[in-house]
């Protein structure tokens, strides 16, 4: 592969789709560090809101789960944000039919690397709705 900037994409069934940018320079190994998240979504229970819930357990150490719930398909984001309002962590950003869901948070950004301890925010939109709670990674 040539030296240079990519964007290496990892697509698995059953898990959300994961993105990582890395430099690759010619001759030398370059070591990719995805993080998978399972889809865990049940659709057998009727969904009457779009809602997201507490995360669990928290505080926590090494990682934290962030249940939701979508009432009707469409495009759904869920991202963790610290406590400057920088994006950390894209944990969702994609099409979602109508049911239950969690996302598993590891402490890590979005180029893999672990995260100091602290207060950190996630934020759920899918349609007009828009909720953001609050987490607490403790190390």
């Amino acid at each position: 592969m040539l030296s240079g900037d990519y964007t290496f994409t990892c697509e698995a069934d059953g898990y959300e789709v994961a993105t990582l940018d890395e430099t690759v320079t010619t001759g030398e190994l370059t070591y990719l560090g995805f993080e998978l998240t399972a889809i865990t979504g049940t659709n057998d229970l009727p969904i009457f809101a779009t809602e997201l819930q507490n995360n669990y357990p928290n505080p926590f150490n090494p990682t934290t789960n962030i249940a939701y719930s979508v009432k009707e398909a469409g495009n759904v984001t869920l991202e963790v944000y610290n406590i400057k309002g920088q994006l950390v962590r894209t944990l969702v950003n994609g099409t979602k039919e109508t049911g239950q869901f969690t996302a598993t948070w590891n402490g890590t950004d979005n180029n893999s690397k672990s995260v100091s301890s602290g207060v950190y925010f996630y934020k759920m939109k899918s349609g007009n709705y828009s909720s953001t709670k609050k987490m607490i990674l403790m190390k």
